[in-house]
């Protein structure tokens, strides 16, 4: 692959000498080996071929190379250069980290002051943010810890820069951190490209920081990725742990602020990241007010949770106003015909009880986001059967009063 195209990039080829013949990390798209560079460690990223041509490939270390190799920041992992003797492919060539990443650095040092660490990952993220960079795909496995216990934000395969949006047509990411716009970016009216911008990363982050708290996956208790789609789809964000510790409890509100299901309602990395500068110093007035907040972003979240769900069953209260509609018209002509004779206007009064129905589901849902859906379930089942057996009763006294009256004209 010709590297012609690598923009402000060094050549290192023939000058870096790999430690080892296997692979320290096996990744999902590459492969990393610790190497040496002038007597200095570096890691040595080799991209793995896994259902995928060299052409995208290409296009996909294009990528990473154009958002990276521009970027200078205490809290972006360095990039030194690339070298093409060490595999079929173009290697990426960046400073070695023996802490090795987030997650697995939390585990090792429990003691670890989190609030710490997620304000260098938020200024990270805040600095991409700022040169227009969306990272696309931040979770604990795509940050290092440097030898001083700094975080570094690494892995820009998935990275896009704001005004390149036409780079993929395909959403990418890892699923349990993955904002809900870009499981399903048709939800929100939107494309691939325009569903990947900044908002996507405020949502990594908050999974992020939960991840770090737990030492574990964000939806730990759903047993694999189809469930967590699930979930999202329906407008679940995870169920709050129950550790001991007050970090939680500090920061959880600030995750709740990063699970906004509107990706423009969604707060932008630099407040998150001012208020995470505010606890820091161990402000209680700060902490009452993510309080308040808490309760706030819990009832935003359940009324973007109902709202989301619009598209699950506007299609069953449509045909339902057209059940109620059509049952009207049929149910007057039935008053109409029975009205001579004295009778109770059922044409009116059960079109009348499935339009309550009806409304009442409607109301529910706007009402009250959180209503049980086996209830509305219910609720479905017994307007629907019961609407159909009603139009089958209708008909079946149209066709007793077409009879009778066949028969009153021959008599």
């Amino acid at each position: 692959m010709d590297p012609f195209w690598l923009p402000d990039a060094v050549n290192l080829t023939g000058r870096v000498v790999k430690k080892s013949e296997h692979p320290k990390f096996a990744g999902g798209y590459a492969d990393v080996w610790e190497g040496d560079f002038e007597g200095k460690a570096v890691a040595i990223k080799a991209p793995r071929i896994v259902d995928v041509t060299p052409a995208k490939l290409g296009k996909r270390q294009r990528r990473e190379l154009g958002s990276w190799t521009g970027t200078e920041h205490p809290n972006i992992l360095p990039f030194l250069g690339y070298c093409t003797d060490l595999s079929p492919y173009i290697c990426l060539i960046s400073p070695w980290m023996s802490n090795g990443t987030a997650i697995e650095y939390v585990k090792r040092h429990p003691e670890v002051d989190l609030i710490k660490l997620l304000i260098g990952i938020g200024k990270g993220v805040n600095y991409l943010h700022f040169i227009k960079i969306v990272h696309g795909d931040l979770r604990g496995g795509n940050v290092l810890i440097t030898d001083n216990g700094e975080p570094q934000l690494s892995d820009f395969g998935l990275s896009r820069h704001t005004q390149e949006m036409s780079a993929s047509t395909q959403p990418h990411g890892t699923a349990r951190w993955k904002a809900p716009e870009l499981h399903d970016p048709e939800r929100f009216d939107l494309t691939v490209e325009k569903a990947h911008v900044l908002p996507v990363d405020v949502w990594s982050f908050g999974m992020t920081a939960l991840e770090l708290i737990t030492k574990a996956d964000p939806y730990i208790y759903l047993s694999n990725d189809g469930a967590v789609m699930i979930a999202i789809a329906q407008g679940q964000i995870p169920l709050k742990p129950t550790i001991q510790g007050d970090t939680l409890d500090i920061i959880w509100p600030i995750c709740l602020q990063c699970w906004v299901f509107w990706p423009h309602a969604r707060p932008s990395i630099a407040d998150i990241l001012r208020t995470l500068q505010k606890l820091a110093v161990d402000d209680r007035q700060v902490k009452s007010q993510l309080e308040i907040d808490n309760g706030y972003i819990t009832l935003h979240n359940l009324v973007s949770s109902a709202r989301l769900t619009t598209s699950v069953w506007e299609t069953q209260v449509d045909e339902l106003r057209q059940i109620v509609v059509t049952l009207s018209v049929i149910g007057l002509f039935c008053v109409w015909d029975v009205g001579k004779r004295g009778e109770w206007p059922n044409g009116v009064f059960n079109p009348w009880l499935a339009g309550t129905l009806t409304w009442f589901c409607i109301r529910s849902r706007f009402s009250s986001p959180n209503i049980s859906e086996k209830l509305y379930d219910i609720l479905w089942g017994v307007i629907w059967r019961g609407s159909r057996y009603y139009q089958a009763w209708i008909l079946l006294r149209l066709f007793n009063h077409l009879i009778a009256t066949i028969w009153r004209g021959d008599n």
